[in-house]
């Protein structure tokens, strides 16, 4: 059993451990809305690094897709992780 087949099995066996509900209030109609958040909690970062599961239109992992743009570039590249505040 492959991890991702672990990750669907947690939250198939403890549906209300793992599945988030979010709700409020929409600003411009003033109407209730709810939304479920279950699988995409782990499938949202996989879509980067493997793309194929989402749709085969794109089929190069993210890495790649960096990796690719830097090595064509000429002159100095700069990377940076992190975020602004």
């Amino acid at each position: 059993m492959g991890p991702r087949t672990q990750e669907f099995g947690k939250y198939d066996n403890e549906p209300s451990k793992y599945i988030r509900q979010l709700s409020g209030i929409h600003q411009r109609s003033n109407q209730p809305w709810q939304c479920d958040v279950a699988y995409e909690r782990f499938l949202g970062p996989e879509v980067f690094f493997q793309p194929e599961i989402y749709t085969s239109d794109y089929l190069t992992p993210l890495p790649e897709v960096v990796d690719q743009c830097i090595q064509v570039r000429d002159g100095p590249s700069l990377l940076s992780v992190g975020r602004i505040r």
